[in-house]
């Protein structure tokens, strides 16, 4: 199966406590618009195995107010499910840019089980 998705998006963000976000210190409010794309193809590799299912994506935001509030964010996921609409899926996740919430930079790979209800 193959899957595309757009996403138009605009927010507007209150910074109330930065906590530990040092990237938020000089932002007080602001607004941004933008997209989220991804691209997901899966393939039945056996009826005991399941699928094998790759998703790309990309999503970015520019700042339509005052301070550096841009972010433009990469992931890539290889993974396995047992079915289409299975709760579980294991996978390998890579995700490279900023944040959209923290706007901290991220390059990192992950191993991961997701579970969904």
């Amino acid at each position: 199966y193959l899957l595309c998705e757009v996403t138009f998006v605009g927010d507007y963000e209150h910074v109330g406590a930065i906590g530990g976000k040092s990237n938020l210190a000089k932002l007080k409010n602001f607004a941004r618009l933008g997209a989220d794309t991804s691209l997901t193809f899966g393939q039945l590799v056996s009826p005991k195995l399941g699928y094998v299912v790759l998703v790309t994506g990309f999503s970015f935001r520019h700042g339509i107010s005052a301070g550096d509030s841009d972010a433009e964010r990469f992931i890539a996921s290889l993974g396995l499910t047992p079915s289409k609409a299975s709760a579980w899926k294991f996978s390998i996740d890579y995700t490279r840019g900023r944040d959209l919430t923290s706007l901290a930079k991220e390059d990192k790979l992950v191993l991961s089980i997701g579970l969904r209800q």
